[in-house]
């Protein structure tokens, strides 16, 4: 089976975007963040964060997934 070139593209792009967010993880368990400036994050805060991290890593998995099936 032979790729079309969008799905090439796409698929090098999951590949990109996994590696990128890979790095991420990295680079944040390595660096300390100050996520205010009076302390830590309130209920609502930490839910709002949870939710909307939640909702991208979805959004990523989604896309990466099916591309890399292909390959």
């Amino acid at each position: 089976m032979v790729l079309s070139v969008l799905d090439s593209f796409l698929c090098f792009a999951a590949i990109i975007l996994a590696l990128v967010v890979t790095a991420e993880t990295i680079i944040v368990a390595l660096t300390r963040f100050d996520l205010t400036d009076v302390g830590a994050y309130d209920g609502f805060q930490r839910a709002a964060y949870a939710t909307v991290s939640t909702i991208v890593a979805s959004a990523i998995t989604a896309f990466v997934v099916p591309c890399l099936r292909k390959l």
